[in-house]
């Protein structure tokens, strides 16, 4: 049972390697990052949405039938963009070779958007309400749960958000995470991920269910 506040919604992403993901926890400790949605350990979204945990078996099986050969990915640039208030900074680090992911993404987002339904993130509710996103972005939610899919997705790994603006600190979290530009890792699994979110305090609150599924 779960209040109003809170809704189910799944995660289909990939986990980075520990040397990876302890390399960018660091950096972020030293500077005051957070992910903006809790704690959370870095990795690449595929896919995400509200989701009915009673067809959270179905997908995991239905993505387990699909025969996905493992790849490897390059890490690229850092970036970083304010906030629409200008009083925040997000930072993400972007795939020097995308391909591979979005093509991944693809065949993920065929596979979960057929059990979705027309269930929508109530964030997104709100966004649309408040004429935040744009035709496209509309009819991408409608269509598929998530405005940000197909051509509206962008592989990336999420660094996090500090309401430090100042361009001198810019320069040095840049500078700091840039060891990282270049590294490659092998992509041999995927992780699908069925939580509770909560309207409210905009955070994961529970991870109700968590699937591995490697690839052949």
């Amino acid at each position: 049972m779960h209040d109003m506040s809170t809704e189910h919604q799944i995660g289909i992403h990939i986990d980075v390697p520990r040397k990876v993901s302890d390399a960018i926890k660091s950096v972020s400790r030293d500077f005051g990052i957070s992910h903006p949605s809790g704690e959370l350990e870095p990795h690449i979204t595929l896919y995400y949405s509200k989701f009915n945990p009673d067809k959270f078996s179905t997908l995991v099986r239905n993505l387990e039938l699909h025969n996905i050969e493992p790849f490897k990915v390059t890490l690229g640039e850092i970036c970083g963009h304010y906030s629409d208030s200008r009083d925040k900074v997000f930072y993400t680090m972007r795939l020097a070779n995308p391909e591979p992911v979005l093509k991944l993404h693809e065949r993920v987002l065929k596979v979960a958007n057929n059990l979705r339904g027309d269930l929508l993130r109530e964030k997104d509710i709100i966004r649309q309400s408040e004429g935040k996103l744009n035709a496209k972005e509309m009819s991408y939610l409608k269509r598929y749960g998530s405005y940000r899919v197909l051509d509206n997705f962008h592989p990336h790994i999420t660094l996090g958000v500090t309401d430090n603006t100042d361009e001198r600190v810019d320069d040095k979290i840049r500078s700091a995470y840039a060891p990282l530009i270049g590294t490659k890792f092998n992509i041999t699994n995927l992780t699908v991920c069925l939580f509770l979110y909560d309207n409210h305090k905009k955070t994961f609150v529970e991870d109700v269910e968590k699937r591995y599924i490697n690839f052949s």
